[in-house]
């Protein structure tokens, strides 16, 4: 009966540590994946339709809003509303902006983001609006 119950202690164990392992590795993937998509759709994004007026400058941004790090994304601007909220896109400013729902984010018609773009911006917020550093950002670009 003892080693009956070893037995079933060892094989949950093993279970425990496969599950384990399956979802850090899954996880991991999820991560990258997410950080590839900022670096090669969402930062293009920023650069092109938001950085002149949000951080291009650093004497003149506008509604003190600036988009040059994640650190500024999450604290958001002059609303003192946060502009990203991780994971969850329709809790910060961002998403709002960008679909003309209450800013209309850039100004002007003919720069606003195509409802695909919006997407992308969406699902980076729902993966946890991930910023990797320079140097990851350099390999995904050159592995394009």
């Amino acid at each position: 009966m003892c080693d009956m119950i070893r037995s079933m202690r060892i094989v949950a164990v093993l279970v425990a540590t496969l599950v384990t392992s399956i979802a850090f590795t899954s996880t991991g993937l999820a991560d990258e994946s997410a950080e590839r998509e900022f670096t090669l759709k969402v930062m293009p994004l920023l650069k092109d339709k938001c950085l002149g007026c949000h951080g291009g400058d650093a004497d003149d941004i506008k509604g003190e809003f600036s988009v040059l790090t994640r650190a500024d994304m999450l604290r958001g601007g002059e609303s003192e509303e946060p502009s990203v909220v991780p994971g969850k896109p329709d809790e910060g400013t961002l998403i709002d902006a960008i679909s003309w729902t209450t800013l209309e984010m850039p100004p002007k018609e003919n720069d606003r983001l195509t409802e695909d773009q919006i997407a992308v911006v969406r699902r980076w917020i729902e993966n946890g609006a991930p910023w990797p550093d320079e140097a990851a950002q350099t390999r995904y670009r050159d592995e394009e």
